[in-house]
C-alpha cells in the first residue's frame, strides 16, 4: 500500500542531523484535507480513499449547505437596508 500527502508547498529549510550535516527539506502545509470519495471492493473492485485539498467552492456545494449560507446573506442584506 502506498501512502501520499496532499497540500501546498510553503517553502524549503534545513534540517541538521546529528552529525551536523544540513539536510534540504520541502515544508508542506497539509491542512483544509477532506475526504471526496471512498472507494470500496464491493461497489468498485478496489479500495481507495479520494481526498482533495483547499476550500470547497459554493457552486460545488450540497444545495442544503448553500441555502443556510445564503439565508444568513439575506438577513445581513435585510438588517442592513433598513
Amino acid at each position: 500500500m502506498s501512502l501520499g500527502l496532499v497540500g501546498r508547498k510553503v517553502g524549503m529549510t534545513r534540517v541538521f542531523a546529528e552529525d551536523g550535516s544540513a539536510v534540504p527539506v520541502t515544508v508542506l502545509d497539509v491542512a483544509n484535507n477532506r475526504v471526496t470519495q471512498i472507494k470500496t471492493q464491493e461497489t468498485d473492485g478496489y479500495t481507495a480513499v479520494q481526498v482533495t485539498y483547499g476550500k470547497r467552492r459554493p457552486s460545488r456545494s450540497r444545495r442544503s449547505s448553500r441555502a443556510t449560507s445564503s439565508a444568513r446573506t439575506r438577513s445581513r442584506r435585510a438588517s442592513s437596508s433598513t
